[in-house]
């Protein structure tokens, strides 16, 4: 019986060892950390585009806005001796004075 388990301690240190899939880890790993720093590199990049489109974005809503007063503003100069006059009360909402696709409508702004 001894003999047996002997066989077997001797069997189990002969025999390859399993597979666990980690072969060749040590050459992999560069290509690994190179795919890592690759896909860092692009999130990077695309992280400045977004940041980049945010400010434009940004700035086309200013100008826009701006836009949007201007032509309010002489609309009701149409009625007021300033255009300008329509802001002074402060409780001017511009969203009730443009149309749904967010250009000016003049007789909206007549109104007030």
């Amino acid at each position: 019986m001894a003999e047996l388990a002997d066989t077997a301690i001797d069997d189990a240190a002969t025999e390859p060892a399993a597979d666990t899939g980690n072969e060749g880890t040590a050459e992999e790993a560069p290509e690994i950390d190179s795919a890592a720093a690759k896909a860092r590199a692009e999130a990077k990049g695309l992280r400045e585009r977004l940041k980049a489109a945010e400010s434009q974005l940004e700035a086309v809503q200013g100008q826009l806005a701006a836009m949007q007063r201007a032509e309010i503003s002489r609309i009701a100069g149409e009625k007021l001796a300033d255009g300008e006059d329509l802001w002074l009360g402060g409780d001017v909402d511009i969203s009730a004075m443009l149309t749904q696709d967010g250009t000016v409508n003049a007789d909206a702004v007549r109104e007030k």
